[in-house]
C-alpha cells in the first residue's frame, strides 16, 4: 500500500486515453494481480501447513486485497496533491475497522473519478 501513497506527476497520467473510470479500474486490477503474486506463496503455505486455518488466511488475504484497493484509490481522490490528512484518518479508521472500507473504497472512487476527469478524457 505504501507504493500508492505517492502521486506520480500529471503526464503520467495524463497519457492515459480512457475515461477516469476505467484508468482506475486497470490500477485496481494491476495493484490486486501484483498483490497476489506477492503474497499468494505465503498464503499457500500457510493453508497446507495449517489447513484448520484456511478462511482465517483467505479472509486477512480479501482484507489486504481490500486495504490495497483502497489505497489505489486515495491515491488520486486528491489528485494531483498528496493524501490529506483527513482522507488519512479516514483509511486509518477504515484498516482498523475493517467493514467500513466498504463504504470508504466507493467514497474514495467517486472522488477520484471526479479529480481525474479534469486530466483525462
Amino acid at each position: 500500500m505504501g507504493f500508492y501513497s505517492v502521486a506520480e506527476p500529471v503526464f503520467f497520467v495524463w497519457i492515459f486515453s480512457q475515461q477516469p473510470p476505467g484508468f482506475l479500474k486497470s490500477k485496481i486490477k494491476t495493484a490486486v494481480v501484483y498483490s497476489l503474486f506477492i503474497s499468494s506463496p505465503l498464503a499457500i503455505a500457510l493453508i497446507c501447513f495449517y489447513p484448520s486455518y484456511t478462511p482465517v488466511v483467505a479472509l486477512v488475504c480479501l482484507c489486504g486485497l481490500l486495504y490495497v484497493i483502497l489505497g489505489v484509490v486515495a491515491k488520486y481522490a486528491g489528485y494531483p496533491d498528496q493524501i490529506s490528512l483527513l482522507h488519512v484518518l479516514a483509511m486509518g479508521i477504515g484498516m482498523i475497522c475493517p467493514p467500513l472500507l466498504l463504504l470508504l473504497i466507493p467514497y474514495f472512487y467517486k472522488r477520484s473519478v471526479k479529480k481525474l476527469s479534469i486530466y483525462l478524457k
